[in-house]
């Protein structure tokens, strides 16, 4: 019987221990943060290319160089810097075909070149691509992005953190209490990617007003950037 009471004073006096513990006010608190912020775009990608078919490889080859040299004379002349420009295609394909059922197989080939022209002039852009697609070149984009990739990321994360310290100063002042700190800081709290672009409306500017003269508009419109935080703050009572 003495063992079974030392065993139940012992358990009575460390419940009585952790009574003040479970009592004790919060001393951190977890808050969560969303970030946004739209930026314009302020560089852009177009990709032009040019393609002919002639009897033999090199004159297929011949053709096709001298049209992109054109075509390069020309977006130079609209103040695309030369380094902005890149070759990112050639190639040449020997095929082989029938004129009509019977005939004797000919072969022929085709061959194309095709160019990455980047610029940071979006406003002007329009007149680059009119440019190129005068000489005949077959041109795709634009592929808008920034010169900072990062810009976005970084003020979206700077509005999250804002946001979960506004949480976290609202909820503190309900408990009685206030922020004293910050134990930890999570930028990506289970999300694969902390910001997520999107397209925006095009309130970012473009070419000029005045698209007269079958001038070609850019619009850049904006693009969205979201985070996501999780912030532990430490509580303290109020001074």
């Amino acid at each position: 019987m003495r063992a079974k009471t030392v065993v139940t004073t012992a358990l009575v006096l460390a419940a009585i221990g952790a009574a003040p513990a479970q009592a004790q006010d919060p001393q951190t608190i977890a808050a969560p943060g969303v970030g946004r912020v739209l930026l314009t775009p302020d560089q852009a990608e177009i990709f032009v290319s040019f393609e002919r078919v002639r009897p033999s490889s090199r004159a297929a080859r011949s053709v096709v160089q001298r049209r992109i040299n054109a075509i390069r004379r020309a977006v130079l002349a609209e103040g695309i810097a030369p380094e902005s420009i890149q070759t990112t295609g050639i190639s040449v394909n020997r095929e082989r075909f029938r004129p009509r059922k019977g005939a004797r197989v000919r072969v022929r080939f085709r061959a194309s070149q095709s160019l990455d022209i980047r610029s940071r002039d979006i406003p002007r852009l329009g007149d680059v691509i009119d440019a190129a697609a005068a000489q005949g070149a077959n041109v795709f984009g634009p592929d808008f992005s920034f010169v900072d990739p990062s810009a976005g990321d970084v003020l979206a994360t700077r509005a999250a953190l804002a946001d979960a310290r506004r949480r976290a100063d609202d909820a503190a002042a309900q408990l009685g209490r206030v922020v004293t700190g910050i134990q930890a800081v999570d930028l990506a709290p289970g999300v694969g990617d902390s910001g997520f672009p999107e397209s925006g409306d095009d309130s970012g500017g473009g070419a000029s007003e005045d698209a007269g003269g079958g001038r070609t508009r850019i619009l850049p419109g904006q693009e969205e950037f979201v985070a996501l935080v999780k912030v532990v703050y430490t509580l303290g009572p109020p001074s």
